[in-house]
């Protein structure tokens, strides 16, 4: 079995996971927080802390408490910088 070359392999993040999860697409994430798919393609790849302005509507929507939200976005973080994003 042979690796796929990493312009056809899409890593999803635990962000994008996160958000697909609890929204079912990331268009639909976007259609309930409020904002444009570029909002959130920018929160996943470039500003995870711009999510955190909508905490407050995310816990009510989906039965999180901040604090994962506040997970998601830190670990996020981490993981632009190590891949040289941030």
């Amino acid at each position: 079995m042979t690796c796929p070359s990493d312009e056809n392999y899409m890593i999803v993040s635990s962000m994008e996971a996160f958000l697909n999860k609890h929204y079912g697409s990331l268009t639909m994430a976007a259609g309930k927080l409020k904002v444009s798919p570029q909002t959130i393609s920018n929160w996943l790849k470039r500003n995870p802390r711009g999510l955190l302005k909508h905490m407050p509507t995310m816990v009510q929507q989906c039965n999180v408490t901040e604090t994962q939200i506040m997970g998601e976005v830190l670990y996020h973080e981490e993981y632009l910088q190590s891949i040289g994003q941030r």
